[in-house]
């Protein structure tokens, strides 16, 4: 779920407070006062981060990356909007070495946006959702969400060949579909 909104810091905290009420409200019970499940993890996360080029986050057996967009300065209604905000991309990773998963969400500019689904698909990563979450941003921003099965080592290449092709100064490719 994404939220938005502009206003002074108690109102957003009370409006924010009001969706955590009534998503609490509709749970009938707090998921948190129960034992998160074990998800099994073997994968060579060393692997992984040398693949992918950064490091990750391990968090009851989901491996995930979160990669910033320092190369863009991204304003909504003239107000910055950061990595902390979710102009970021992630991946999260859990499974074995021959039998992994993963999803995630890209954050791309306009231009990059088909270099982006053609790296993923050649790879065999599937693009389930593109999107935008803004209205007033500058510059226009777009996002992918995507998930596959398979081998990591291979998953990790192909998510790095989506990678590369995020943060250029320009981009000529186009897509043919």
């Amino acid at each position: 779920m994404h939220i938005g909104g502009s206003g002074t810091t108690e109102q957003m905290a009370a409006k924010v407070k009001a969706v955590f009420t009534a998503i609490k409200n509709s749970r009938g019970h707090d998921p948190a006062a129960f034992p998160g499940d074990s998800v099994v993890n073997t994968i060579d996360l060393k692997l992984l981060d040398g693949i992918v080029g950064a490091k990750g986050e391990m968090s009851k057996g989901v491996y995930k990356y979160t990669i910033g967009r320092p190369d863009v300065s991204l304003k909504e209604h003239g107000v910055t909007v950061s990595s902390f905000l979710g102009f970021n991309t992630w991946a999260a990773w859990q499974g074995t070495a021959d039998h992994a998963a993963v999803a995630g969400d890209f954050t791309m500019l306009e231009d990059e946006m088909a270099p982006v689904i053609k790296a993923l698909i050649e790879n065999g990563i599937e693009v389930v959702a593109v999107h935008n979450h803004m209205v007033h941003e500058q510059p226009r921003i777009f996002f992918l969400h995507y998930w596959a099965v398979g081998n990591a080592e291979q998953l990790a290449k192909g998510l790095k060949a989506a990678l590369d092709q995020t943060g250029k100064k320009t981009n000529t490719m186009k897509m043919g579909m």
